[in-house]
C-alpha cells in the first residue's frame, strides 16, 4: 500500500491583495481542489505564527492538500479544478512555495 502525500504551497500574497480576496482563494481553494480525485483533506488559512528564529517568514497564506498517494500528485496539478483555482487567483500572489512529502 502506498503512502499517502502532503503537499504544502505557501502563498506570498500582491500587495494589492485584499481580505475579501484571500477569503476568496480560501473558500475557493477548499471547494474546487477538495473535489479533485485522490484528495483526502484540504486546508488553507493564514499563517498563523513567525515568532520564533525557525519560522518561514515571507508568505501570508497556506494549503495543505493530503493526497492518496504520489501518483495523485499527477492527477492533482492538471485538474481542471487546480487549473480553474489558478486562473482565478494566480494574480493575487508573487511567489509559490512548495514542499511534498511522503507520510501516513
Amino acid at each position: 500500500m502506498s503512502q499517502p502525500l502532503h503537499h504544502i504551497v505557501l502563498f506570498e500574497l500582491s500587495m494589492t491583495t485584499t481580505t475579501v480576496d484571500t477569503q476568496a482563494i480560501i473558500d475557493d481553494g477548499i471547494e474546487l481542489l477538495g473535489q479533485i480525485p485522490g484528495v483526502l483533506s484540504v486546508d488553507l488559512g493564514l499563517k498563523a505564527r513567525e515568532d520564533r528564529e525557525v519560522h518561514i517568514k515571507s508568505y501570508q497564506l497556506g494549503l495543505y492538500v493530503k493526497l492518496q498517494s504520489d501518483a495523485d500528485l499527477d492527477v492533482y496539478s492538471p485538474h481542471p479544478n487546480h487549473q480553474e483555482f489558478l486562473a482565478r487567483h494566480k494574480t493575487k500572489w508573487t511567489k509559490v512555495q512548495v514542499v511534498d512529502f511522503a507520510g501516513k
